[in-house]
């Protein structure tokens, strides 16, 4: 019996969450790649060469990739990615050359160069950044944002973290 009442009242807890959440009303998490449209994301982006540092974290909450939403809106001239290449496909310590995606040069950040080259940078003005999981791999990605930031600062780039 008391058993049964236990979980009773679990179930009670669980049911009365969610009706709070649900009554709460619709809200979510809006990512930075969906407000790239906004006034002041406009005055940080409009008219300038953009950079964008990602992989296939980076989408928005419909799936739709960072590339091809900055592509439509801006002036995207280059694309740094980290270990695993642009799609997650390459493996993990293996290296892989720069390329180009739909028409933009892709840099690989973990190839020969492990920070963008200043040849790399004279390509954009700012550096957009928009990989989902840079604060939870302790060496790839956070250590690559590290590196950007610090090239960046050097040659005068500004650099805009979709967080």
């Amino acid at each position: 019996m008391k058993k049964l009442l236990c979980i009773l009242c679990s179930l009670l807890i669980v049911l009365f969450a969610a009706t709070s959440f649900a009554a709460a009303g619709e809200k979510r998490v809006v990512l930075g790649i969906e407000r790239i449209d906004e006034p002041f994301a406009k005055q940080l982006l409009a008219g300038k060469r953009l950079g964008l540092f990602t992989n296939q974290s980076g989408v928005d909450s419909k799936l739709r990739s960072s590339t091809e939403l900055l592509q439509k809106s801006y002036d995207l001239t280059a694309l740094f990615v980290p270990e695993h290449g642009l799609f997650g496909a390459v493996a993990a310590g293996e290296t892989f050359e720069s390329h180009t995606y739909k028409g933009i040069p892709v840099h690989s950040l973990y190839g020969e160069n492990r920070r963008p080259t200043a040849k790399m940078l004279d390509e954009i003005d700012t550096m957009v950044v928009d990989i989902q999981d840079v604060g939870i791999r302790h060496y790839t990605y956070f250590s690559s944002l590290a590196y950007i930031m610090e090239e960046c600062a050097k040659a005068k780039k500004q650099v805009v973290v979709l967080d």
